[in-house]
């Protein structure tokens, strides 16, 4: 086949010569005369032929493969001001939302056909199936896909298990003969499918296939060698496939000949309308021409039976890194761009010059990344690609014709050092736009009219930036708006960020430091669009969508954790018709809840709130009590939740950590009273957890509320025989998660430890020692030095050569015996 497509191009760069071509050569005409063009998506030699076509045949009425329903949007797709890439995007009108999206170049076929009709005041439709049924049709297309494909994992698991001899308990049930069967034939069809293409292009003397198809397609500059070519190669792919698909995927196949049959449908009212046929052109994917010359027509009765799903649309900006068929877009390109200014080339009649564009701008962008590149090299790059050319029999050099040169000649043969200005001008970065007016949903008019006041349209790049935002009022202006730019900015920003559009990521920052300071990454992609077009059926402004939300997930919520964390969302969104709902519900959730690392994190939440509501213009006023109710509920919570595992303990002693701050950051707010005698009730009790009970201590320590006596009864209570190893190791481990340096100055806790570590048995001394270790573990280098001239005291050893010598790495035999302590199982010695 390859050879047969070969065979039939054309004379190259040298011009169109279409020329007459008898009736009974033309592949692309039905029995009733009417024209058909198969195209492949996205093909700059596609588009550029499509228009001479249509200048050639001059048709009254185009009809395009795109879904009939969105015909009403071609008035604003070809208005001045569109510059592609841009898309047509249906969705659902429910929840969850399914959506369909048609991206279009400005070399797409479909789109310069558009164009043509316009100019010349012609007609021209849409005549695929509609979106309301094209939707339920491919989601459960996708659902059995998924379906299908977890289930050839877990049976490629099963087999691999098998034939390795194992047993696997967890193992899938057996799959049916008949299921596996499916299952297998699905798999093996699709990957004799894709392998076809492989195939092509090893024919055709080529590596890949998107190559055979540049130099077989997209340099043929000949109308009519290109049409025949085209027809010849889908006919054969189609004749190859078309059973095997239906044995092996019945719903595809049925998809198919649904909408070949529906646009037979359309091209035959067209024709009752009043169009001669010959007048008549369709332009639709080159698999789906010979469908639709031998299928018949649906009729009224099969059309009434499709499923629907009710569906709106809209259009959007489109970038070229979502047209490329590495971002996962199945009837992308690999290089978007690069197509782009081939199509430009073709238009202007210097395709011939391609070349020479491509290397001295591929030339430019490596300069400027790796600082040097000759314009020797450039030339030398562009006369080898040409070589190339010559030895594969082409007319023109591919793309990977002058990637391989540029490596050769531009980067001394490494790709790595140009594989980023190959991505730069392969794919390119450039973001479609729309001009005010083009039919769009409130909430995308409201979404850019948000982007212009905040001045934040340079943003609306597929280039991820920085943006640092300053909370604080800006003196330095005249006006409010330029004043609070900033928060405003980040009041949009948190409201994109909570409908989940990816537009804006917040960059994280430590809670303890969060002020008036933020962080932001934005990037804007064609999800960003999708995201926001979706989120229409929450409101039809961004602030609205964000509201309904927001009272949804109210709702739903039993978690005062998660509650509280809305509370917070609605200040730093300025939803105020939120808020008083969401401090209500979480009022409710505090009263209720036992939960003591709960209580204590919502009233964290709170905290901050309160202490930074003013540098957000917020009145805090409603928020202080229920702060007050939070922290005093988990106050009251803690010596139960104490009697817990050690990995529970250490989540417990963070939380503490933070009821401990808000004690500090709002002293005279809260009730400190209860929360020192709630922790002096855990510091003495012997039956809670002995790392909280430390912990404990050293909080009260910090406060001044533990004499010296205090502190040696404690001490030598937990770090005596009469204590377990483990016991004294994790009271000494929350001692000292605070206050190390009150802890170093305390030479009479040292003396003890010491003492308590000289006492115990071998047995007893290796546990202790697991403990310990991970508790000094912790500790900086500063605070290890100030403990080896302590014990050096107490030694009667030099601290300097003792400071040396614990600091000396630990050779492999104690390496060894430290691992074996580790495994070792210390319950056989109880």
């Amino acid at each position: 086949m390859a050879a047969a497509v070969q065979s039939m191009q054309g004379p190259g760069v040298t011009g169109p010569a279409s020329g007459e071509i008898p009736p009974a050569e033309q592949p692309w005409r039905t029995p009733e005369g009417v024209h058909l063009f198969g195209i492949r998506h996205l093909s700059a030699a596609g588009a550029w032929h499509v228009r001479r076509f249509l200048d050639e045949i001059r048709p009254d009425l185009v009809l395009i493969e795109s879904p009939s329903d969105t015909s009403v949007l071609i008035e604003d797709l070809t208005r001045r001001g569109v510059q592609p890439p841009v898309a047509v995007l249906c969705y659902t009108a429910d929840v969850p939302v399914h959506s369909i999206v048609y991206p279009l170049a400005s070399y797409s076929p479909e789109y310069q056909a558009l164009l043509w009709a316009k100019e010349h005041k012609k007609k021209s439709r849409f005549i695929d199936l509609p979106s309301d049924v094209k939707t339920p049709l491919y989601r459960l297309q996708e659902e059995i896909r998924v379906k299908q494909f977890s289930r050839q994992q877990e049976l490629e698991a099963q087999e691999d298990s098998e034939s390795n001899g194992e047993t696997d308990s967890t193992a899938p049930q057996p799959a049916s003969g008949a299921e596996e069967e499916q299952v297998r034939q699905r798999t093996e069809f699709y990957r004799y499918s894709n392998g076809l293409y492989e195939k092509i292009a090893e024919l055709g003397g080529e590596t890949d296939y998107d190559t055979y198809w540049e130099r077989s397609f997209e340099h043929n500059t000949e109308t009519g060698a290109y049409l025949r070519a085209v027809a010849l190669h889908s006919a054969e792919m189609r004749a190859m496939t078309e059973a095997g698909e239906k044995d092996a995927d019945p719903l595809a196949a049925s998809i198919n000949y649904l909408r070949e049959s529906y646009m037979k449908r359309c091209i035959t009212e067209a024709i009752a309308g009043g169009t001669p046929p010959d007048k008549i052109a369709v332009i639709l994917g080159a698999y789906h021409v010979k469908g639709v010359m031998e299928t018949e027509p649906m009729d009224d009765a099969e059309l009434a039976a499709l499923p629907r799903a009710e569906t709106r649309m809209t259009l959007m900006p489109y970038s070229y890194y979502r047209l490329g068929s590495f971002s996962g877009y199945g009837a992308g390109n690999h290089a978007p761009f690069y197509y782009e200014m081939m199509y430009s080339a073709m238009e202007e009649g210097r395709l011939e010059n391609l070349p020479e564009q491509y290397i001295t701008e591929l030339s430019r962008l490596y300069r400027a990344k790796q600082g040097y590149s000759s314009t020797a090299s450039a030339i030398e790059a562009v006369r080898l690609a040409k070589s190339l050319q010559y030895i594969h029999g082409g007319t023109l050099p591919t793309l990977k014709d002058l990637h391989d040169s540029a490596v050769a000649a531009m980067a001394g043969g490494e790709v790595t050092g140009i594989a980023e200005a190959f991505a730069s001008l392969d794919v390119g970065t450039r973001i479609g736009t729309l001009p005010e007016g083009v039919s769009q949903t409130p909430i995308q008019d409201d979404m850019n009219r948000m982007l212009k006041k905040l001045k934040l349209e340079k943003f609306k790049s597929a280039v991820a930036q920085d943006l640092k935002l300053d909370l604080r009022e800006n003196l330095k202006v005249k006006n409010e708006e330029a004043a609070f730019l900033d928060l405003d900015r980040s009041v949009f920003l948190n409201r994109l960020a909570f409908l989940g559009i990816g537009f804006a990521r917040k960059q994280g920052r430590r809670q303890d430091s969060a002020t008036w300071a933020e962080d932001w990454i934005l990037c804007w992609t064609p999800e960003t669009e999708i995201q926001v077009v979706e989120s229409v059926l929450y409101g039809d402004t961004v602030e609205a969508a964000a509201s309904y939300v927001m009272k949804d997930r109210l709702e739903k919520s039993a978690d005062v954790l998660e509650v509280a964390g809305l509370v917070r969302q609605t200040c730093e969104c300025r939803l105020t018709g939120s808020i008083l709902e969401a401090i209500k519900k979480l009022q409710a959730l505090a009263s209720e809840t036992e939960s003591f690392s709960g209580a204590a994190r919502a009233g964290r939440e709170m905290s901050f709130l309160v202490q930074y509501g003013s540098v957000r213009r917020f009145d805090t006023e409603a928020i202080v009590p229920i702060l007050q109710q939070l922290f005093l509920k988990a106050a009251l919570l803690l010596y139960g939740s104490a009697s817990c595992s050690e990995d529970t303990a250490r989540e417990i002693a963070d939380d503490m950590a933070g009821l401990h701050y808000i004690t500090q950051e709002h002293h005279g707010t809260v009730n400190d009273d209860i929360w020192l005698r709630q922790l002096a009730a855990l510091a003495k009790a012997d039956d809670r957890s002995p790392l909280l009970s430390g912990f404990a201590f050293s909080i009260l320590m910090e406060r001044g509320s533990v004499t010296e006596d205090e502190l040696l009864t404690e001490v030598s209570r937990h770090l005596s025989a009469g204590n377990t190893p483990e016991a004294g190791a994790l009271w000494f481990e929350g001692l000292s998660r605070r206050n190390r340096y009150v802890l170093l100055s305390r030479i009479m806790l040292w003396k003890q430890l010491d003492a308590y570590l000289a006492e115990l048995e071998d047995d007893e001394f290796k546990r202790a020692l697991v403990c310990l270790r991970r508790v000094f573990s912790g500790f900086e280098p500063h605070e290890k030095n100030g403990i080896c001239e302590i014990l050096a005291e107490l030694w009667g050893v030099d601290a300097g050569s003792a400071a040396e010598f614990l600091r000396e790495e630990l050779t492999d035999q104690e390496e060894e015996a430290l691992s074996d302590l580790n495994d070792f199982d210390f319950g056989d010695l109880e």
